[in-house]
């Protein structure tokens, strides 16, 4: 890979993976190992989409979506030429796998889709980002038993329970970060522990005792906050712990289970989960998620069913 971005992708190239945050964006190589993680801006060229951007840049993600694929675009080509420097061979990537928020639609996810295939000219494929942060902790994504999982990124909260591979049920929050307050609101903070258990009692109740047995794991850049686990911890009475490095779990997630998903098609992996722990693939009952989305205000804003894999 030479000059300002990829040059046509070939059959030969290696997997890559992108995890397109709101204040942060990252890129891997699969099997490399090396994270390349950039401030999730680029320099203004011209006066589009005024509301997003500050000062001289322009943030193309917000809370977890593409606002300005021409303006992601350039994010992502920057991305994908860093990831690519340290390796012998310069080929550009045969496939990318994306993460993106639960409740993203097809048009969202559709944008972030164009705007990687206009970087990298290959096909792209996109994964529920927490689906991703789950395998990045190690969770046995097939396990039947479910698991808990509080994604704190910059501008968007996701909560989930994860069982066979899927996404069972999600819950978020969209906010405005607050720097002086250590980025994460009071009114967001105070409705975290309440969303935590409206998931848990979403749970069969077979299954609630179970899921509080494994706890609550952090992840996201938020996930070092100590007094927030410490807070959780004793609201909902529950072992609750950040995952080793917890703001890269869903690009290091994503870069285990790309090689599985690789060897499918599309339409193979809508249909069939995957270990991250043993890389093999399995069916997962086809089990739909639950999802509620909401705004600041507290108002719903959408809903969606699926499998996580598209």
């Amino acid at each position: 890979m030479s000059g300002s971005s990829p040059s046509s992708a070939t059959s030969d190239g290696p997997l890559a993976v992108l995890d397109l945050g709101s204040s942060r964006a990252r890129a891997m190589i699969c099997g490399n190992g090396a994270v390349v993680d950039h401030p999730a801006r680029v320099p203004i060229v011209a006066q589009r989409h005024r509301q997003f951007e500050t000062a001289d840049w322009c943030h193309p993600v917000r809370h977890g979506i593409v606002v300005d694929e021409a303006g992601c675009t350039r994010l992502i080509r920057r991305l994908l030429r860093d990831a690519a420097s340290g390796l012998r061979e310069t080929l550009s990537p045969r496939e990318i796998l994306i993460g993106t928020p639960v409740a993203a639609t097809a048009l969202q996810r559709q944008a972030a889709t164009d705007a990687v295939r206009a970087a990298a000219g290959c096909p792209v494929r996109t994964m529920d980002g927490p689906l991703a942060t789950a395998a990045g902790c190690g969770f046995p994504l097939c396990d039947p038993g479910p698991r808990l999982l509080m994604d704190i990124g910059a501008e968007i909260v996701e909560v989930v329970a994860i069982r066979e591979a899927r996404v069972a049920y999600a819950w978020s929050l969209e906010y405005r970060p607050e720097p002086d307050a250590g980025g994460l609101p009071a009114h967001v903070s105070d409705r975290l522990a309440s969303a935590v258990t409206d998931i848990i009692d979403c749970l069969p109740g077979r299954q609630r005792s179970a899921v509080r047995r494994q706890g609550l794991t952090l992840t996201g850049g938020g996930a070092r906050n100590g007094r927030l686990a410490a807070r959780l911890t004793a609201e909902l009475r529950l072992t609750v712990s950040a995952a080793p490095d917890p703001a890269w779990a869903t690009i290091r997630g994503l870069a285990r289970v790309f090689p599985v998903l690789a060897v499918q098609s599309p339409g193979q992996h809508r249909e069939r989960g995957f270990d991250a722990a043993t890389g093999q693939g399995r069916r997962a009952g086809g089990s739909h998620f639950q999802y509620l989305a909401v705004t600041d205000a507290g108002r719903p804003t959408a809903t969606r069913e699926g499998t996580g894999l598209e």
